[in-house]
């Protein structure tokens, strides 16, 4: 990139970071936000950042969301890029989330799920209307129960997916033991990402990927871009604790309890060559109450594992390399935002470049509108005054149309030869227009190609109208020259009575205007054929018209 440091505005950068401040401060009548009013009402934000920023700190997260004017992706960003600065003392076990104590666990797979239904804290159940008395100050509404929110929350509550697992409807998914290291799992903080990806990279990159771009994935595997109907196995969320396992002590220790949501997603799966027919699971799992995100996430791992199943790659949500690198809103907002830095030499560089195509274009278009065709091609061999129809006739420099009788140097018509034999012959070729057999048509005269003694009858060209000196470009090689007009003899009138007067008439100065085509020189040689294109190059002007030769 060619950047351009930006010299002389320190002191406009420094008000805008002051004026950011206050801005994000607000009125200052009014108490400041603390970051526990932020992490304790605010707490689906604190998740959302913690899981993105790939970083359990709720107090951080607050702090973030702060510092970042409400901005989460923002947010995310502080949160990540502080995550970089700390230490790493331990790998921490797998989470055993069959241990989790739940607080909501919910399934739609069974009516009687066994375990139990437990709604927890959910938007499902209310009107999606603004409630106006939390705008009312000091609301404070209670729990619906003395420690409802400890009740039935043991545990060890079996997944709802594992009575599928007994009678082997659905595919099994390898268990951690012992034999599982951390140093054998991807790690995408410290390891890039290469392709393909394991499915553990790839859920470490769904569960800190951006959860609106999630969400449309998810939403485009039921939408025109997937044959599936997904049902929800289990969403769970709760308490589940962190372990290490320090090499001086040898065994594992708890050393704290997160919030994590967790989801199993469930897919019927029509079978193949190697599989049965059964149901496939996609999983997610997030930092927090974050349920939606883990919902798409599982959707999408589901969908990436799509050439695991032999299934077609037919939407974008199965197209691994496009989700896991456009997943990320930390790269994603810096590759967009970074466009608003100074970008004065490269703009520069596409504005010379505009500007020069914009030239091309014009000349494209004036030489588009300057092309004809070659409708036919004919010769005579003797000097009989209509030609034949050829399949192709040869042009040759300084002479005319090979094998043609009016082809030379000097002047080989038999009226010119008899005044000076020795004048150089101007009339090689002769070329009419078609749109003068169109005229002629209309008056009553029925020509074909040739008859009149051209060499050459042209299609979308005004012959008449070119200046003396204009070269036709005619098929890959031949170039011709327009020497002036063909006078009209008397012979036409041989070929069909009143020809010759049909091809003459006069403007309104009454100068007469003869229509009978036009008489060039060959400049290169080259093969004409029938709807050989006809590019026009005028001569520098000033232009002189067109006058008998």
């Amino acid at each position: 990139m060619s950047y351009v440091a930006v010299k002389g505005g320190e002191k406009a950068i420094f008000n805008a970071e002051k004026l950011l401040q206050a801005k994000r401060r607000g009125d200052q009548n009014l108490p400041e936000l603390s970051l526990e009013q932020i992490k304790q009402q605010m707490s689906l934000a604190i998740a959302r950042v913690m899981a993105e920023g790939s970083l359990y700190d709720p107090d951080l997260a607050a702090l973030a969301i702060k510092q970042s004017w409400g901005d989460l992706v923002e947010a995310t960003f502080l949160l990540r890029a502080y995550r970089t600065t700390l230490p790493r003392f331990y790998y921490a076990e797998p989470l055993d989330t069959s241990q989790m104590e739940i607080g909501r666990r919910i399934s739609s797979i069974y009516k009687d799920v066994p375990g139990g239904q437990r709604l927890g804290p959910t938007f499902d159940y209310i009107h999606r209307l603004l409630d106006f008395k939390l705008a009312a100050e000091d609301n404070q509404p209670q729990y619906p129960g003395a420690k409802a929110d400890e009740a039935d929350a043991s545990p060890g509550v079996p997944r709802a997916v594992d009575a599928l697992n007994h009678e082997g409807l659905i595919q099994s998914e390898p268990e951690s033991g012992p034999e599982i290291h951390a140093e054998e799992i991807f790690d995408l903080t410290r390891q890039p990402l290469e392709l393909p990806a394991g499915r553990d990279a790839r859920l470490q990159n769904l569960a800190r990927a951006d959860e609106g771009f999630l969400l449309g994935l998810a939403y485009s595997t039921q939408r025109g871009y997937g044959n599936s109907h997904p049902f929800a196995g289990e969403i769970r969320m709760g308490e589940v604790e962190v372990c290490i396992c320090p090499e001086e002590l040898g065994f594992e220790i708890a050393i704290a309890d997160i919030t994590v949501t967790e989801v199993q997603m469930v897919t019927q799966f029509k079978g193949n060559k190697k599989l049965p027919p059964q149901f496939t699971r996609g999983y997610g799992l997030t930092f927090g109450y974050n349920e939606r995100k883990a919902m798409a996430m599982a959707l999408v791992d589901r969908s990436l594992r799509a050439k695991e199943f032999g299934e077609k790659i037919q939407g974008p949500a199965q197209e691994e390399e496009f989700v896991l690198y456009h997943s990320d809103n930390v790269e994603a907002q810096g590759f967009v935002q970074h466009l608003k830095l100074p970008h004065y030499i490269d703009f520069q560089a596409e504005l010379n470049l505009v500007r020069k195509m914009r030239a091309e274009y014009a000349h494209a278009k004036s030489s588009a509108a300057s092309l004809g065709m070659v409708k036919a091609v004919s010769i005579s061999k003797d000097h009989s005054f209509s030609k034949e129809n050829q399949s192709s006739i040869r042009l040759i420099a300084g002479l005319g149309v090979q094998d043609d009788a009016h082809a030379g140097k000097t002047v080989q018509h038999r009226s010119r030869v008899a005044k000076d034999p020795t004048q150089p012959n101007l009339r090689q070729v002769h070329l009419i227009h078609t749109e003068l057999h169109n005229e002629l048509k209309q008056a009553g005269f029925v020509l074909l190609p040739g008859q009149m003694g051209e060499n050459i009858t042209t299609d979308g060209i005004d012959l008449l109208g070119l200046p003396r000196g204009t070269q036709l470009h005619i098929g890959e090689n031949a170039v011709v020259e327009i020497t002036g007009l063909r006078n009209p003899c008397k012979q036409l009138d041989q070929l069909q009575p009143g020809l010759m007067a049909a091809t003459l008439s006069k403007d309104e100065g009454g100068n007469l205007i003869r229509k009978a085509g036009v008489m060039g020189i060959v400049i290169t040689s080259g093969e004409v054929f029938p709807g050989d294109l006809i590019q026009i190059k005028k001569p520098p002007e000033p232009h002189s018209p067109l006058d008998r030769v």
